[in-house]
């Protein structure tokens, strides 16, 4: 309905200034522009429906957010802030240019072309079924359009209509002839592509998504929703393992409000073959599993069990140390396999009650939020938390409420958002969605506590082989997304928000009993941290769990002074150094485009303020020529007859053709001499000076021409 509204008022802002010059045309359009953008997307910056310097910030913000926005989003995406300034941007461009062509410049054709933009970008995010509908909709548009225009040229020719009588709507003669020409027409619109030059071969531009080479082409997090709704899912890898674990491909640290995102300054470096593979903890059970490919890949990342120490294949490989992400150098083709080794860490519960973290680690990337992230997600955290003995129950305090059935649903019929908007809804209003919406949630409201969280992309298990032993098959259907919180010593560990989903690994540590209490609890235990039923996992020497606890129990967000405070450096607290810099050469650019206009303008008002008079005309056309002559460099001194005037210019061999000749004569007898000029001789004086203002720009170096549209030379 925006969208609609904002067509309408493009139309009619176009419609009430179609008779005033272009130039002023364009500015009232674009300052209703502003107007409708900070009403429909802006609206809560602004000041009694007007825009502010906060509306300014906003718009200047999401502009920089638009390309991320379009390229991460899936359709049909929910109006977020970046993608709906743009719609709107776009609608209003298209619906103002259309106007002008067809009613300005007489080309209702040409007026087809911003519609065919919007059109065009439409069809490559629409579904399949829908495609179609909207192309019938735009054909029938656009023929009415042209069969108007037709109408009213050929009425230019004559009578078409009768007006009265009984011989019907069409004259006779008109009628005749209109049906040979829609005769014609229509065997012409039939057979000719079948006679133009590659008919029925493959377009030179293709707006379709669809993947040539069958590969499986996914990216993290935002295509979620995508593969989860395929009508008939693929099969993408099947791995052999004595134990089933999430397969994972790439984690996202970084949460700008909207999207999350790996960090920016993520670097990798070569694996070598058969190198081993920092797994970031120690101790842990090894695990290892054979991949082999089902169906062509094309994105670049590993899937691996988490922590991986090695990984046997035939190709070349990066590795991002940090995340421990693998980047593949080539894409995985069908039938080809490979083999990882893991090492698996899950602490006992009464472990992870010993754990605490430090002041320090509420600076740390992993904890940073956005600084305009609502103050509701930190409210919902520490209710949801509220009795929590440590970060580890906080932890399952949030993901034990994600995962209660009772509040919250899950459903792939939600649109594939995960920013902080969306979260905020999702909390507290519709309840319901997918893993993204899910994972999302629960690891801003960690951060929200100053716990290190981060969100993984990857598979799930999959489903056991018939017939095959610890063989599983894994789908398009097992793409999912999960949570990853990091604590001392022992990593980052999984946790599971999404319900009906289960991650066996994390699977000791996600149900545990009443929290343990006490100095003594978990000191001097035997049991280490284990997989359940596998070789325990041993501390590194000399380590004991009392040394886990780093830091007392961090302040609550009110001790702290409120949520932002409690976050530490945000990712973005104001405009950033890039968004000043695109403002700034937005406003450059505008300016350097307005002034060309602003002056064309003067020059057309100067012309209409001559007046009808044909004497008052041929000396404001003869003004207006010695001004552009001097952007040229032929400028007229204020001391100067037209004839010395003229001998100067005619020295430099720019114009042959007498039409500065005729242009002065006529200028001299109109500014001095008894007859009153007629209307001849303005035309001729209007001509002339076109014509020889045009000699002398083919004369003109054109760098000297583009600096004259700014700069006037004497």
């Amino acid at each position: 309905m925006k969208l609609l509204l904002t067509g309408l008022a493009s139309a009619g802002i176009a419609t009430l200034v179609e008779r005033r010059s272009l130039l002023l045309a364009t500015v009232v359009s674009t300052a209703s522009m502003l107007l409708v953008v900070s009403w429909t997307v802006f609206p809560e910056t602004t000041w009694f429906g007007l825009p502010t310097y906060d509306t300014l910030t906003a718009a200047a913000s999401s502009a920089v957010q638009v390309g991320e926005q379009a390229r991460v989003q899936v359709a049909p995406t929910a109006p977020l802030q970046p993608l709906l300034l743009a719609a709107v941007t776009a609608v209003w461009a298209a619906i103002f240019s259309a106007h002008a062509l067809a009613f300005r410049a007489g080309s209702p054709l040409l007026a087809l072309l911003p519609p065919v933009a919007l059109v065009a970008f439409a069809d490559t995010v629409l579904e399949e079924l829908v495609r179609p509908q909207y192309g019938v909709l735009f054909l029938i548009a656009g023929l009415a359009v042209v069969f108007s225009d037709g109408l009213r040229r050929i009425q230019g020719w004559g009578p078409v209509w009768a007006t009265s009588g009984s011989e019907g709507r069409l004259y006779r003669d008109a009628g005749r002839s209109g049906r040979k020409v829609a005769l014609m027409a229509v065997v012409a619109a039939i057979f000719a592509p079948i006679l133009v030059p590659g008919f029925g071969s493959r377009g030179l531009i293709d707006l379709s998504t669809v993947n040539e080479d069958q590969r499986i082409a996914l990216s993290p997090l935002v295509s979620i929703a995508s593969e989860l709704k395929r009508s008939q899912p693929f099969e993408v890898f099947r791995v052999r393992t004595v134990r089933p674990t999430y397969h994972r491909m790439i984690s996202l640290t970084d949460f700008n409000g909207s999207t999350w995102a790996p960090p920016p300054d993520q670097q990798g470096s070569a694996v070598e073959r058969d190198e081993l593979l920092p797994a970031g903890v120690a101790g842990g059970v090894r695990l290892e599993q054979t991949y082999t490919i089902s169906r062509g890949t094309r994105y670049p990342w590993l899937p691996v069990a988490y922590a991986p120490e090695s990984v046997q294949v035939d190709r070349s490989l990066t590795m991002d140390r940090a995340s421990t992400t693998i980047w593949l150098n080539e894409f995985l083709d069908a039938g080809d396999t490979y083999t990882t080794s893991s090492r698996l860490v899950a602490p006992t519960p009464e472990q992870l009650d010993q754990v605490h973290f430090s002041a320090t680690a509420r600076t740390e990337t992993a904890v940073r939020l956005p600084a305009d992230l609502s103050p509701q997600i930190g409210v919902i955290a520490e209710r949801w938390t509220e009795g929590a003995l440590n970060p580890y129950r906080e932890v399952l305090a949030i993901q034990d409420r994600l995962l209660d059935q009772s509040r919250f649903t899950y459903s792939t019929r939600v649109p594939a958002r995960g920013d902080s908007f969306t979260i905020a809804d999702f909390l507290t209003k519709t309840r319901t969605g997918f893993c993204q919406q899910f994972a999302s949630a629960m690891a801003v409201l960690l951060r929200s506590r100053g716990i290190p969280a981060r969100v993984a992309v990857g598979f799930t298990q999959g489903t056991p082989v018939p017939g095959e032993e610890d063989t599983y098959r894994v789908t398009t259907d097992h793409y999912h997304s999960w949570v990853e919180v990091r604590f001392p010593i022992y990593g980052w560990l999984a946790f599971e928000p999404t319900p009906t989903r289960s991650n066996p690994v994390a699977a000791p540590y996600l149900t545990p009993g009443a929290p343990c209490e006490g100095a003594d609890c978990g000191a001097g235990s035997d049991d280490p941290p284990a997989v359940a039923g596998q070789t325990p996992i041993f501390l590194p020497n000399g380590t004991t769990l009392q040394d886990l606890q780093l830091a007392p129990r961090r302040a609550s967000i009110r001790e702290l002074g409120g949520l932002p405070s409690a976050l530490g450096p945000a990712v973005s607290t104001g405009p950033t150094a890039r968004t000043w810099f695109a403002v700034g050469a937005l406003v450059v650019l505008m300016i350097l485009a307005a002034t060309p206009l602003f002056r064309a303008w003067r020059r057309r008002r100067r012309l209409g303020r001559a007046g009808p008079a044909a004497r008052s005309l041929i000396l404001a056309h003869y003004d207006v020529f010695t001004e552009r002559a001097g952007d040229l460099g032929w400028a007229r001194a204020p001391a100067e007859t037209p004839e010395e005037y003229r001998r100067k210019v005619a020295a430099s061999g720019s114009i042959t053709d007498g039409d500065l000749d005729r242009l002065t004569s006529l200028t001299v007898s109109a500014a001095y001499g008894a007859a009153e000029p007629d209307q001849d001789d303005v035309v001729t004086a209007r001509r002339s000076a076109a014509t020889a203002l045009r000699e002398l720009r083919r004369s003109t170096p054109r760098i000297k021409r583009v600096t004259g549209l700014y700069l006037r030379r004497d």
